[in-house]
């Protein structure tokens, strides 16, 4: 899993005196997006022990060089303008974009293949899926935790103030959430208590 921060300067608001609702203001356009992409690894077999091995041999590795049968990436990133009002400067409108890549096998079956066998792959293939879906929940949640938080950071004397605290205040929700998803894998041993293997 990875992830990274992002914060640019779209623009520069002043507001000394004018009369606007900044809380309003800077609530009404907050927002959230979730991107996914879907990468495939093609395997090939007439058997468990084939599919196992091709798996193994071909599955994405993890940061450790272990290969799994489906690998989650996330990372998020956000931007905000620049507010600068009376007591300092505070963020406008605040971005969150989270970016989920699924990486999931995909098995190019022969021509005669028996029904347990495809049965037993199309299990796995939703299991894993199911699974995977596990880790992307967390890296959304940690999402709208640093939407939430980065929305009420008070202003801060300096932008660049402004953006060392958005910085440490956007950590500690993206490292709960590898936390999350490590202990997810642990109790579901990389997903083979939802169903995620072949046997």
């Amino acid at each position: 899993m990875s992830g990274n921060f992002l914060f640019t300067t779209v623009f520069l608001i002043i507001l000394f005196n004018s009369g606007i609702n900044f809380k309003a203001f800077a609530e009404s356009s907050n927002s959230l997006e979730v991107f996914e992409t879907t990468n495939y690894y093609i395997i090939h077999g007439n058997s468990v022990e084939e599919l196992n091995q091709q798996r193994r041999a071909h599955g994405e590795p993890d940061k450790d060089g272990r290969r799994w049968g489906g690998m989650l990436n996330w990372n998020i990133k956000w931007s905000y303008p620049y507010i600068l009002k009376t007591d300092g400067c505070a963020t406008g409108p605040v971005k969150v974009i989270v970016n989920v890549t699924y990486t999931l096998p995909k098995w190019e079956k022969p021509e005669e293949v028996s029904y347990e066998l495809a049965y037993q792959w199309e299990t796995f293939s939703k299991a894993i899926k199911k699974h995977e879906d596990g880790h992307k929940n967390f890296a959304v949640e940690a999402g709208q935790k640093i939407l939430n938080a980065l929305s009420v950071i008070p202003p801060q004397p300096t932008c660049k103030d402004l953006d060392k605290k958005a910085n440490a205040t956007g950590k500690a929700p993206k490292d709960e959430a590898r936390e999350l998803n490590k202990l997810y894998d642990k109790k579901t041993n990389h997903g083979e208590s939802q169903g995620a293997y072949l046997r």
